[in-house]
Formats: C-alpha cells, structure tokens, sequence
C-alpha cells in the first residue's frame, strides 16, 4: 500500500538516520548539542530526519510558512560539504516524509491511555503538528 510506497521512495541518497529525530532526544551543553536516543537508528533518506523533526518538533505557528526556507538551511549545508543534490527531489522526500510521520503518531496514539500527562501532550502534539504540516504543504499531492 502507500506505506511501503512513501518508504520505498525515503531510501535514497543512503545515509545515517537517527529515525527519531526531535527536539526531546537533543540535548545543549551551551551551544553544543548532544543528540540521544538511538533505538531507531536505520539506513535511510536523511529527508526523513528533517521531515520528523520540522513536523514534530517545530509548532505549528512558527513552523509555518518556513518549510521550504527549514529544507533549503539544510540542502544549503550538504552542499557546502560537497554532497550533490537534486533540490526538487529533496523537496518531494520531504513531502513524503511528512505524510509518513502522520503514520508515526497514528500507530503510537494505540497506547495513548497508558501514557503520562506529558506522554500524553506530547503525542497529541507531534500528531496535530504533522497533520498541520501535512496540510500546510499540501503534501498529500505527492501520494498520487
């Protein structure tokens, strides 16, 4: 179906992904960040990661209408250390992996009763930023 659809199509350029990159699994000493959390680590799209975290970590009031610039900050920065890309492509993974992301906070709500007050936030949040993002971008065009 769609899902495995949005992973085939998350799996290339190949690097490192952290697969669940958000702001609670990274930690400053100052400037200097620390990321943790490692259990999903996985061979992936690095447009995952960027899609996780500006859709789940960002909220919706200051993500919105900086999506492209957040992407842009980021292809920017592989360029400088001599990665080559295709923007368009980058840009069309992140669609997807927002759209995926939606799936995350679906299948995680299934255990949202036994979750903490802030387990329980924090679902509700990464899940309601993901589908503003989803629809902010009109990311769906991409699933047809």
């Amino acid at each position: 179906g769609k899902v495995s659809w949005m992973l085939g199509n998350l799996m290339a350029p190949s690097t490192l992904c952290h697969g669940d990159y958000r702001a609670d699994n990274i930690m400053f000493d100052g400037n200097d960040p620390a990321v943790i959390d490692f259990q999903l680590i996985g061979v992936g799209s690095g447009m995952y990661d960027v899609g996780y975290f500006i859709s789940q970590s960002i909220a919706t009031d200051v993500r919105r209408g900086h999506d492209q610039e957040l992407v842009n900050t980021y292809l920017d920065r592989l360029e400088k250390h001599g990665i080559t890309i295709d923007r368009d492509e980058m840009w069309r993974q992140y669609l997807i992996s927002v759209c995926f992301c939606v799936t995350y906070g679906v299948t995680t709500f299934g255990g949202f009763a036994e979750q903490n007050e802030r387990g329980q936030q924090l679902l509700q949040d990464m899940l309601l930023r993901a589908l503003n993002c989803v629809a902010d971008n009109d990311a769906l065009k991409v699933m047809s």
